[in-house]
Protein backbone atom coordinates (compact mmCIF):
# COMPACT_ATOMS: atom_id res chain seq x y z
CA UNK A 1 0.00 0.00 0.00
CA UNK A 2 1.28 3.09 -0.74
CA UNK A 3 0.45 6.66 0.72
CA UNK A 4 -2.12 7.47 -2.30
CA UNK A 5 -3.64 4.53 -1.13
CA UNK A 6 -3.68 5.05 2.97
CA UNK A 7 -5.13 8.66 2.09
CA UNK A 8 -7.58 7.29 0.17
CA UNK A 9 -8.66 4.84 2.96
CA UNK A 10 -8.69 7.26 5.32
CA UNK A 11 -10.85 10.18 2.87
CA UNK A 12 -13.63 6.94 2.56
CA UNK A 13 -13.65 6.42 5.76
CA UNK A 14 -14.15 9.84 7.73
CA UNK A 15 -14.75 12.93 5.04
CA UNK A 16 -18.54 13.14 3.72
CA UNK A 17 -18.36 12.17 -0.26
CA UNK A 18 -21.67 12.34 -2.47
CA UNK A 19 -22.90 11.51 -5.41
CA UNK A 20 -24.57 14.49 -7.23
CA UNK A 21 -25.15 16.13 -10.75
CA UNK A 22 -23.06 13.00 -12.53
CA UNK A 23 -19.83 13.90 -10.01
CA UNK A 24 -18.29 12.39 -6.35
CA UNK A 25 -17.59 15.51 -4.48
CA UNK A 26 -14.53 14.59 -2.47
CA UNK A 27 -12.90 17.20 -0.34
CA UNK A 28 -9.75 17.62 -0.10
CA UNK A 29 -7.43 17.40 2.97
CA UNK A 30 -5.45 19.81 3.08
CA UNK A 31 -8.15 22.99 1.74
CA UNK A 32 -11.36 23.93 1.87
CA UNK A 33 -11.46 22.33 -1.80
CA UNK A 34 -13.85 19.73 -3.21
CA UNK A 35 -13.13 17.74 -6.52
CA UNK A 36 -15.84 16.71 -8.33
CA UNK A 37 -14.41 13.28 -9.19
CA UNK A 38 -16.10 11.18 -12.54
CA UNK A 39 -15.42 6.95 -12.42
CA UNK A 40 -16.16 6.75 -15.71
CA UNK A 41 -13.19 5.04 -18.67
CA UNK A 42 -11.18 6.93 -17.95
CA UNK A 43 -11.78 8.28 -14.06
CA UNK A 44 -11.71 12.09 -14.21
CA UNK A 45 -10.30 14.72 -10.91
CA UNK A 46 -9.22 18.10 -11.63
CA UNK A 47 -6.63 17.84 -8.63
CA UNK A 48 -3.19 18.04 -9.33
CA UNK A 49 -2.13 14.81 -8.69
CA UNK A 50 -4.44 13.51 -11.47
CA UNK A 51 -3.74 15.73 -14.00
CA UNK A 52 0.16 15.76 -14.03
CA UNK A 53 0.33 11.64 -13.47
CA UNK A 54 -2.96 11.02 -15.35
CA UNK A 55 -3.22 7.67 -12.69
CA UNK A 56 -5.76 7.49 -10.02
CA UNK A 57 -4.75 9.70 -7.09
CA UNK A 58 -6.67 9.69 -3.68
CA UNK A 59 -9.76 11.13 -4.48
CA UNK A 60 -10.76 8.53 -6.97
CA UNK A 61 -9.59 5.97 -5.07
CA UNK A 62 -11.33 7.19 -1.83
CA UNK A 63 -14.66 7.88 -4.09
CA UNK A 64 -14.28 4.42 -5.79
CA UNK A 65 -14.49 2.48 -2.05
CA UNK A 66 -17.39 4.58 -1.10
CA UNK A 67 -19.34 3.85 -4.22
CA UNK A 68 -18.75 0.55 -3.63
CA UNK A 69 -19.67 0.70 0.10
CA UNK A 70 -22.87 2.46 -0.70
CA UNK A 71 -23.47 -1.07 -3.44
CA UNK A 72 -22.39 -0.02 -6.60
CA UNK A 73 -19.84 -2.00 -8.66
CA UNK A 74 -16.67 -4.01 -6.94
CA UNK A 75 -14.47 -1.65 -5.00
CA UNK A 76 -10.67 -1.77 -6.48
CA UNK A 77 -8.35 -3.73 -4.67
CA UNK A 78 -6.43 -1.93 -2.08
CA UNK A 79 -3.62 -4.23 0.23
CA UNK A 80 -3.41 -3.38 3.38
CA UNK A 81 -0.96 -5.43 4.52
CA UNK A 82 1.78 -2.88 5.19
CA UNK A 83 1.49 0.56 6.31
CA UNK A 84 4.34 2.83 4.32
CA UNK A 85 6.65 4.57 6.74
CA UNK A 86 7.25 8.13 6.91
CA UNK A 87 11.10 9.08 5.50
CA UNK A 88 12.19 10.87 9.10
CA UNK A 89 15.53 13.04 8.74
CA UNK A 90 18.01 13.93 12.03
CA UNK A 91 17.95 17.34 12.45
CA UNK A 92 21.60 18.72 13.00
CA UNK A 93 20.75 21.11 15.91
CA UNK A 94 23.93 23.23 16.25
CA UNK A 95 23.53 24.40 12.82
CA UNK A 96 20.04 24.99 13.15
CA UNK A 97 20.31 26.76 16.28
CA UNK A 98 23.13 29.13 14.46
CA UNK A 99 20.22 30.09 12.03
CA UNK A 100 18.06 30.90 14.14
CA UNK A 101 20.43 33.32 16.24
CA UNK A 102 21.59 35.20 12.80
CA UNK A 103 17.61 35.58 11.87
CA UNK A 104 16.82 36.99 15.31
CA UNK A 105 19.38 39.18 15.52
Amino acid sequence: MDMRELKALELAAKAIIVFQDGAWLVPSQSSNKTYPVTLGTPPSCPCDDFQLRQQPCKHIMAARLVRQRQGGETAPEIVADAVPKRLMYRQNWPVYNLSRSQCNG
